[in-house]
């Protein structure tokens, strides 16, 4: 992955490819928890969206910390065959709420792009509770296969976003 070109389209065929990703939250003493959530691609914003119930754990730990976040998007499991070089996308985020009353176009705007990308979910949002929350990345690290990873750059990220 010598070139921009190469690890662009890497990450491209990724996020488009897959829908479910790991997200690792911290509850109140401090100990990770990993859940697993769909995630849809925000591209005016910059980054992905999940849509998660009030009684999720990870729900709770976002509105207690919404900086010590990870998610992780990785490449499928094959059926068989070697799995040490499957291509994953790692990212420190920043999580946000997207709350219906005091963000309204924001909000509508969040719902419209998770929608698109799950619509036979759009029923969740009759309910009041599950949550939109953003995540933005802050910091992202790229293992393209054996051998092949690389540090990326928000900047370079968001500019990759914005051409999806």
């Amino acid at each position: 992955m010598k070139h921009d070109k190469e690890w662009y389209e890497v990450v491209r065929q990724l996020l488009t490819h897959q829908r479910l990703a790991s997200l690792a939250t911290v509850n109140a003493k401090h100990s990770p928890f990993l859940s697993l959530v769909p995630y849809a691609i925000d591209t005016r914003e910059k980054g992905f969206l999940i849509h998660i119930s009030e009684l999720a754990v990870h729900r709770a730990n976002l509105a207690q910390n919404s900086e010590d976040v990870s998610l992780m998007v990785t490449e499928a499991e094959p059926v068989s065959g070697p799995v040490h070089a499957l291509v994953r996308l790692s990212m420190q985020v920043h999580a946000q709420f997207i709350e219906k009353k005091s963000h309204a176009a924001d909000f509508d705007h969040a719902k419209n792009t998770y929608s698109e990308r799950f619509p036979e979910a759009a029923f969740m949002f009759d309910f009041a509770d599950f949550h939109l929350v953003r995540l933005r990345p802050t910091e992202l690290r790229l293992v393209a296969g054996f051998g092949a990873a690389r540090n990326l750059k928000v900047t370079q990220f968001e500019a990759l976003l914005e051409s999806l």
